[in-house]
């Protein structure tokens, strides 16, 4: 107790400071670690936690309009996709190869009566983002039912209900709607009724059981073999630089919307990672800081520590008792820094929260939320005791080193 005193009185504006910078840099650590790793998790809410999909197609060029280039993938070229090491599955899109007559009537105003033609895609159950309770078609069923793409809905509601003056319409709404439907194609004809069951997110297209499609195309499509020019993959990270590369290198590509996707979540870790960096950095000023403040409060009681040897202190006893001292700052330092991180991440779940219910809606809002908490992540207090920890066993280093030189001298 004695030399704790002594120490207290030894304290100078550099042992603040080096405590302020330890705070500061265990805050900004804490939090871009807790961010990234919330961020991560809200974009992963939905869907497959473990897969991510994107959709590849050839780009088309001037040679594919005379005739002379192709848009098709080879057997070859889908076997390359699939043995990539990033691949986790892949599969391709079938297509209509008959011609497809959309009747839709007002049905007493609520759409303008449309007559249209369509087209049809079909790929594997596994890759549809929508419930397939009703997705079954057996032939000679009256009734295909149909996935249509998120952005055809809004298409109708943002563009075309607008240009005409046609009410909006909800999904439930248009679900509930049958719609008339005629394939011809070597000279004979059927008529079915489309019912919209589902919305897709993922898949851009208007999406039948490959049962119908398979069942048209054999009786009413080209007689020609037909070869994807589609193909979605599942891939654990679709921002991964290395199959950006793969699917550059072999002239593939994506919807732009994937792209900025990619673009501005590696845009993201790039942020996060000069944050920890700078955090990293900020921490170790403040340690060499701590380290010298032991080496200069020791030394400036020199005498009283040779005083206390003389009287029958140990230099364990002595080494204790500074690191008493230093322990009280260490832990309150790491305390700060634990409540820095929850506090800071509070206010900021809590504006993005309100910001996401006013601006995207309250069922995004709630969702965002759903996924957030107060508490932080257990990565992050992993983290933050293991500096604290390492700072703690340098400085009790650094003290025993110092206590030595001082006996010795």
């Amino acid at each position: 107790m004695i030399l704790e005193e002594i120490l207290k009185q030894n304290v100078g504006g550099s042992r603040k400071l080096s405590f302020v910078g330890g705070v500061i840099g265990l805050i900004l650590v804490g939090c871009t670690l807790q961010f990234y790793l919330d961020l991560n998790s809200f974009g992963s809410s939905g869907g497959d936690q473990n897969s991510e999909y994107i959709v590849i197609k050839k780009e088309i060029n001037s040679l594919n309009a005379i005739g002379i280039g192709s848009s098709d993938f080879s057997e070859e070229e889908i076997a390359l996709v699939r043995d990539m090491k990033l691949v986790l599955d892949v599969a391709s899109f079938d297509y209509s190869s008959f011609h497809c007559y959309l009747k839709l009537s007002s049905e007493g105003g609520q759409f303008p009566p449309l007559e249209t033609l369509i087209y049809f895609e079909s790929l594997p159950d596994r890759f549809i983002d929508a419930d397939l309770s009703q997705w079954d078609w057996k032939e000679g069923q009256a009734t295909v039912p149909v996935i249509l793409s998120t952005s055809y809905f809004d298409a109708y509601n943002y563009g075309l209900a607008k240009a005409l003056g046609s009410p909006e319409v909800s999904k439930s709404l248009l679900s509930s709607v049958k719609c008339g439907l005629e394939i011809s194609g070597q000279g004979k004809n059927e008529n079915y009724q489309i019912q919209i069951i589902g919305f897709s997110d993922r898949i851009n297209s208007i999406v039948v059981p490959s049962s119908f499609l398979d069942y048209a195309n054999i009786n009413f499509g080209k007689e020609q073999i037909r070869k994807p020019n589609k193909l979605i993959i599942a891939c654990e990270d679709a921002r991964n630089p290395i199959l950006i590369d793969f699917l550059k290198k072999n002239e593939f590509v994506s919807n732009e919307e994937q792209q900025r996707g990619i673009s501005g979540t590696s845009t993201l870790e790039l942020v996060s990672a000069i944050l920890i960096f700078l955090g990293v950095v900020v921490l170790l000023l403040s340690a060499t800081v701590i380290f010298q403040n032991i080496r200069i409060l020791m030394s400036a009681s020199q005498s009283s520590i040779a005083k206390l040897l003389l009287i029958g202190y140990s230099p364990s006893q002595i080494l204790k008792q500074v690191m008493r001292a230093v322990n009280k700052q260490l832990l309150l330092m790491l305390l700060m820094g634990f409540i820095g991180v929850v506090v800071i991440k509070t206010l900021v779940t809590s504006l993005i929260f309100h910001f996401m219910a006013q601006f995207a809606g309250p069922a995004e809002g709630e969702s965002f939320n759903s996924n957030m908490s107060w508490i932080i992540a257990w990565q992050v207090s992993v983290v933050l005791i293991v500096v604290g920890f390492v700072v703690w066993k340098v400085s009790r280093e650094v003290a025993s080193r110092t206590l030595k030189q001082l006996t010795e001298s």
